[in-house]
């Protein structure tokens, strides 16, 4: 699994085994997800042609690959990994948010203004800073679609719609 992916600036490569050579005075670490008993996985970021700056370590779950999603207006990454779900402001080389989803991250997608995670029994919202909007519980199998600002989502045969920006409303019927 070593592969590299590129957006704006930014260069993010991601390898199954810990980089050789990291000077640790000028890397930041940081560490997401603790079960050892999991694959670890390494997400070196650096600005295009220069040292890099943050080593992203994170454990998934078996059968539930790492997933990253560079919004490179903002200098944000977005990492979902197992349990676990982590913005980091690039610029700084800082995490700035960190979540949880219900046993485990599946997908990021973007739509417009709005980051889309996607775990087994849960969807989300972010901005593009990384900051939580909204989020909802699912049972799986469940779908999305986003049609302009609004979303909708498809759970054990019932469609619900609501404002993508905003998210669902707890007290809305379902349509």
């Amino acid at each position: 699994m070593d592969f590299s992916l590129g957006a704006g600036a930014w260069i993010v490569r991601v390898s199954a085994a810990m980089p050789r050579g990291l000077d640790a005075r000028r890397v930041v670490i940081d560490t997401i997800g603790d079960d050892a008993s999991r694959p670890a996985f390494f997400a070196l970021v650096a600005r295009a042609a220069s040292a890099p700056s943050l080593l992203v370590v994170g454990r998934s779950r078996p059968d539930y690959p790492p997933g990253l999603h560079i919004v490179a207006e903002t200098n944000t990454l977005l990492v979902g990994c197992g349990e676990s779900l982590a913005a980091y402001d690039l610029t700084a080389a800082v995490r700035t948010h960190l979540d949880v989803t219900p046993y485990s991250f599946r997908a990021w997608a973007r739509h417009d203004d709005v980051v889309i995670m996607c775990g087994e029994l849960e969807v989300a919202g972010y901005d593009l800073s990384g900051q939580r909007l909204w989020a909802a519980t699912l049972e799986p199998p469940w779908n999305y679609g986003v049609d302009h600002a609004t979303m909708f989502t498809i759970a054990a045969g019932h469609r619900t719609e609501f404002p993508l920006r905003s998210g669902p409303d707890r007290d809305a019927p379902e349509g």
